[in-house]
């Protein structure tokens, strides 16, 4: 079996850079926003599991991907590559979410203050605006890979 170092560094790279921005915009880990987990274990077959952690904004809560990266002057489709999508308010129930647009879905908060929302994105094609994730490498691209809450943005 071949050594699995290139992702775990990627987990490390990914972390310091997400450290280095918040410190620079002098936010700590406390900080009101979405928080994320990235599963790296489907990597071989080109799968990457996002674990979104945020605060609601009412009862019902919209998220978004972005349809664009900086420098691409295209209208992107990075929501085509989530397959699976799944809702838990605070308490790890199961809450309604609905797509209602091409790239942006309402979570169901109710009056759970927090709530979590896993996906599970398709990461096969390698460019600058894309995210490709394999055996040996792992590129993610914010825009394509982080949903968010856009009144939290």
């Amino acid at each position: 079996m071949r050594n699995q170092l290139p992702l775990r560094s990627f987990v490390v790279m990914l972390f310091m850079a997400v450290t280095s921005v918040s410190s620079l915009l002098g936010q700590d880990a406390s900080t009101k926003g979405p928080s994320y987990v990235v599963d790296l274990s489907q990597a071989i077959t080109h799968y990457v599991t996002v674990t979104l952690t945020a605060e609601s904004v009412g009862e019902e809560t919209q998220l978004m991907l972005p349809t664009w990266t900086p420098g691409s002057y295209l209208v992107r489709e990075y929501a085509r590559h989530i397959d699976h999508i799944t809702a838990k308010d605070s308490r790890g129930k199961s809450i309604p979410i609905e797509k209602t647009s091409k790239n942006r879905w309402s979570v169901k908060t109710g009056d759970s203050k927090k709530f979590t929302v896993t996906y599970r994105l398709f990461c096969n094609e390698v460019s600058v605006r894309t995210n490709s994730v394999d055996f040996n490498r792992a590129i993610l691209v914010g825009a394509a890979t982080f949903l968010t809450i856009p009144e939290q943005m």
